[in-house]
């Protein structure tokens, strides 16, 4: 479970870099321009990942994670295992 959270983590980050960096190519390609900047294509990056991250994040923290856990603890004593 620490792994997976951990996974979560480095998602969610990797996550935030690469639309802040693609936010600022758009902002200072087309941001500036007189128009008023034009259409803000990375939001396309922002829903379609960040729809990934948040399925990443309920299969990580959902509900179903307690049930798995104490599964999980049930046979680590039944087998002795720490």
């Amino acid at each position: 479970m620490a792994e997976a959270r951990v996974g979560f983590k480095r998602h969610a980050l990797i996550y935030v870099l690469v639309n802040l960096l693609l936010a600022g190519i758009w902002f200072f390609t087309r941001g500036m321009d007189a128009d008023g900047g034009g259409f803000y294509w990375p939001v396309w990056s922002h829903l379609g990942w960040g729809l990934g991250l948040a399925f990443h994040a309920f299969g990580v923290y959902g509900p179903g994670k307690s049930w798995e856990a104490r599964e999980e603890e049930k046979l680590r004593r039944k087998y002795g295992r720490a």
